[in-house]
């Protein structure tokens, strides 16, 4: 278990800021345990050895983030994510205002170990031109070749990479997401349960993004529907994977 110093990360910014209660994020321990919250059919499920599979860089996004949520992000990547998958964690900074995120690089250099803490780079950029633009800077730093986006306010859990990596190992032209969970926005805390029947993402008459049930013969690949992943049209955008070099085939 990684652990993290000195994690006083109070702020006098009002909580509506984020939409969350900042007060209960800054409380809870920044290296806190997270159940595993898949299913039995899904721990089931194996994957070649993280030796056999590609190194990722999983690049994280942020502007204006509450420093807790954020530090909690950075520190459960590394703790639930297998050393031999985890290339590097790149903390994109879009160019954020909030005066407590200067201090990052110090809050960084108290994780340990070390070797884990080596894996963090930090990229500062001098424009905010939105999210695009910094996960295009993020896939331009990326030094390895599967690339995984997350949102900064997110939290993994136990045996989150390996299913992504596996899809994209087996073809490079695929963009996976995760199966994504709401995190509770009082309590913090992320519900388990299954995922059965399984959904997948769609527009309203809005174009707006909205999850849809999925159809299990049709949309679900493999022959145990219980656990196979799930074709979907479109995705929310914030989160998902993908092999670097055809992510720029595509024009970013």
């Amino acid at each position: 278990m990684l652990t993290h110093t000195n994690t006083s990360t109070n702020t006098t910014r009002s909580p509506s800021r984020y939409g969350f209660n900042l007060k209960a994020s800054n409380e809870i321990p920044l290296a806190r345990d997270q159940a595993d919250i898949r299913s039995p059919e899904c721990r089931a499920v194996t994957y070649p050895r993280p030796t056999e599979m590609p190194l990722s860089s999983v690049i994280i996004i942020f502007y204006n983030e509450a420093m807790s949520t954020l530090l909690r992000n950075v520190i459960g990547v590394l703790n639930r994510t297998p050393p031999d998958m985890l290339g590097e964690l790149l903390l994109v900074d879009d160019n954020s205002s909030l005066p407590q995120l200067e201090l990052l690089e110090e809050h960084l250099a108290r994780i340990e170990p070390k070797a884990a803490r080596d894996k963090i780079r930090l990229v500062r950029r001098k424009i905010h031109n939105g999210i695009v633009g910094a996960r295009n800077r993020g896939a331009e730093e990326a030094r390895h070749e599967i690339i995984v986006f997350l949102d900064s306010h997110a939290e993994v859990t136990p045996g989150w990479l390996e299913p992504l990596v596996a899809r994209i190992h087996e073809d490079r032209t695929r963009v996976v997401i995760p199966d994504l969970r709401p995190i509770d926005l009082n309590r913090l805390t992320i519900p388990g349960g299954s995922s059965w029947p399984p959904y997948k993402g769609s527009f309203n008459w809005r174009l707006s993004f909205i999850i849809i049930g999925a159809d299990p013969e049709k949309d679900v690949i493999g022959t145990n529907k219980r656990v196979g992943p799930v074709r979907s049209p479109i995705m929310p955008g914030g989160l998902f994977a993908m092999d670097r070099a055809f992510f720029n085939e595509l024009g970013q």
